[in-house]
Order: C-alpha cells, then sequence, then structure tokens
C-alpha cells in the first residue's frame, strides 16, 4: 500500500544528529508533501525542524511510516481521536531531548510560536466564526477522557510558562480599552453558563489573597494615565501597602506628589 493511502504516525528523521519529528495524518503522503513544501520555502511552523533543515540539508532527511492505523468504518472524531491517541504513545516513548516535536501533547499547539502574520490570519479568519453546539460537545467529550498522564503534560506546560512584564501591560491595557458593545458581547456570552468554581468552598486564606490581588489590580486615572495600584506604587518605589495607606489619606494626585513631581508619572 503507498503512503499516500495510509493512515496513521509517521516520522522525519535528521540522520546527522538523530533528532525525530513525530506526526499523526489521515493521508500520511499529502502531509508529508505539506511538511516539504514549508521547509523547503523556509516557511515550517516548527523553526526547530526547519532550522535543521537549513543547516544541515534536505538529503540528511528521512521519512518513514512508524505506524498504520486502520481507520475503515469510523467517524471523523474517532479517526481524530485514535491518532491523537497514537501519536501521543510514540511520543511519550521518544526522550524529548531526540524530538523536534515542540509540543509534549499530541494535538496540542502548547509551546509554538507563530508569526504575527499567521496570527493576524486566523484572527481575521475566526472574526465572528462560532463553534457549533455539536463541535463544543465534541471538544469537551475529548477533554474528560485525556490520560492523567496528558493531564499531568498539560498542567506542566503551563506552569512554565513565563508572563512577561510587557505581556501584563498589554493584557490589561485590552481589558481597560474594551469598548461598551464588546463588554455587552462577553455579557451575553457568559449569560446562563455556569462558574467553574460554583458549588466549591475557597478558605478564609484564599479569600484574603483573591482580595488583595483584586485591589492590587485596581486601575486609578491620573490626568489620562491609566495604572494598577501595583504600578502606581513601582513607579513611587514603594511596596503596595504603603501606597494604599496614602490613599486612605490623599487622592491619588496628592499621594504621588508626597515624593515625586508631575513628570514622573507622566
Amino acid at each position: 500500500m503507498s503512503a499516500e493511502k495510509i493512515s496513521g504516525i509517521y516520522t522525519i528523521k535528521c540522520l546527522t544528529n538523530g533528532k525525530v519529528y513525530i506526526g499523526s495524518s489521515v493521508k500520511i503522503k499529502q502531509r508529508w508533501q505539506l511538511h516539504l513544501g514549508r521547509l523547503r520555502r523556509n516557511k515550517h511552523e516548527n523553526q526547530v525542524l526547519q532550522n535543521t533543515w537549513n543547516k544541515y540539508g534536505a538529503d540528511t532527511f528521512e521519512w518513514n511510516i512508524l505506524e498504520h492505523i486502520s481507520i475503515d468504518g469510523l467517524s471523523t472524531e474517532d479517526i481524530k481521536q485514535l491518532l491523537i491517541l497514537r501519536e501521543q504513545h510514540h511520543i511519550d516513548i521518544f526522550s524529548n531531548t531526540v524530538l523536534f516535536n515542540i509540543c509534549p501533547v499530541a494535538g496540542s499547539c502548547l509551546g509554538v510560536k507563530f508569526s504575527e502574520e499567521r496570527c493576524a490570519n486566523v484572527s481575521r479568519y475566526r472574526t465572528g466564526v462560532k463553534s457549533s453546539a455539536e463541535a463544543r460537545a465534541n471538544i469537551s467529550e475529548a477533554k474528560k477522557h485525556q490520560s492523567p498522564e496528558t493531564r499531568a503534560k498539560i498542567g506542566d506546560g503551563n506552569r512554565r510558562r513565563v508572563i512577561t512584564d510587557e505581556m501584563r501591560a498589554n493584557m490589561s491595557k485590552a481589558s481597560l480599552s474594551q469598548t461598551a458593545e464588546t463588554r455587552v458581547k462577553i455579557s451575553e456570552s457568559l449569560r446562563g453558563k455556569i462558574p467553574h468554581n460554583k458549588g466549591k468552598s475557597i478558605s478564609e486564606e484564599q479569600k484574603i489573597k483573591i482580595s488583595h490581588t483584586l485591589r492590587n489590580r485596581q486601575p486609578l486615572e491620573l490626568d489620562g494615565v491609566i495604572r494598577t495600584l501595583k504600578e502606581w506604587a513601582e513607579l513611587c518605589g514603594i511596596s503596595v501597602v504603603a501606597m494604599r495607606r496614602r490613599l486612605k489619606k490623599w487622592n491619588l494626585r496628592i499621594a504621588l506628589t508626597t515624593i515625586y513631581t508631575k513628570d514622573v508619572y507622566m
């Protein structure tokens, strides 16, 4: 049987350094052609694989079928889940040091950095698109059947994420600049949904932490400049607690100008 008609798991191996990329596809040959085209154009989304291709050349790569999977009689969703499960099985066998795969979890984009152009194209394509009830149900069902090992890998990947000050500033700015229309749409989309923490008890210690976090993030405006309480405190070189004490006595302008002049916060 030719690779064009084979569904299953495949590998792309660099013979020079021994590293392997593991993937899955309903039509392996077409997927290979897609990889090959992107690599030749220097447009592959896996930058590690692309850099190795550029360094050693096409002749040092070997393409193999790792596992043939029969998909006769299966639904599209069942095929997808089966391929992901088998791909994850083979990813788990290999050490991370010999894998080109950026994502430790098959079927996930966790850890992949897309170009600004691609992000813009995806955003433009997805604007106004709503997933059907069936699609949402399928996604929810798939998440329920994730193995503990897969969940642990996803959790570990999220914990290793580093959120820079620039990212925090952008998120804060985006939240503060939401239009009234956007806020209404968000409210309507959440209406009727059951909160994930409904019915769960929160300890007093957690309540205190949440309270402090929310107070630190409260936006404060002065002369058109909007910053959180924590940001104003950092600007003055004092602690959040000290800034909060000042605000109990004075307004923001006086609290700032007792140490700095106006040009500091502009």
